[in-house]
């Protein structure tokens, strides 16, 4: 689930295009017309069949601010254009002196990336270290939402494991291609196991440029 909701908003919109670097093809049937799916996640609540969920990137085109938008939302109206969003996407602030440093990785999942349609999503986050790529133990964090169900139905989990079977640089120097296992129990009552395989999670600055530093 996409976490800001001026991103949300912007996708609702309906901001179409072609991803110009597609990790996967266009999935049939799925997402709006120039998505591109650059992952799989699979969840199963309380040992029921498995859902099938994606990540996937959309390129923003320019649109025109409605009447009566407001000169700041225009202006950043505008400045989104030509942008690629991806719903799997890591960040790596710079929190010198202030503590140890990390990869923020966030994937966003769901069923169909069309906000027309209802659909399940999760929404996984970790860290990873700066010396290795390795996984940390602090900063996880896990909710699932049903087709059915709105923000008040949305579920948190605790005691979030997770074990990563695959961590790489791409090609591009920006992106990590990362696969793994997770499993939890909602805060509420039930649990939640599952894995991702997800092909291009981006970032916006060199991986290199950034690692072997302290954590």
């Amino acid at each position: 689930m996409i976490k800001h909701r001026l991103l949300r908003a912007i996708l609702f919109a309906g901001f179409l295009g072609a991803s110009t670097a597609p990790v996967f093809a266009q999935a049939e049937g799925l997402g709006m017309p120039g998505d591109h799916i650059t992952g799989f996640v699979e969840i199963s609540i309380d040992d029921a069949d498995a859902l099938g969920l994606v990540t996937f990137s959309r390129t923003i085109v320019a649109r025109e601010a409605p009447v009566g938008t407001t000169p700041d939302a225009a202006a950043f109206l505008e400045s989104m254009a030509g942008r690629e969003i991806h719903s799997a996407s890591w960040i790596a602030p710079d929190l010198a002196g202030l503590g140890p440093g990390a990869i923020f990785v966030s994937i966003d999942a769901s069923e169909n990336p069309d906000p027309r349609s209802p659909a399940a999503e999760v929404a996984l986050e970790f860290q990873l270290g700066l010396n290795d790529l390795s996984l940390l133990d602090r900063g996880r964090s896990l909710r699932f939402r049903p087709a059915t169900g709105g923000r008040g139905q949305e579920q948190r989990a605790r005691d979030i494991m997770i074990e990563m079977t695959g961590v790489s640089v791409r090609d591009d120097g920006t992106s990590l291609a990362l696969s793994g296992n997770f499993s939890a129990d909602f805060i509420g009552g039930g649990s939640v196991s599952g894995t991702f395989n997800i092909e291009q999670v981006s970032g916006t600055r060199e991986i290199a440029a950034i690692l072997n530093r302290p954590e």
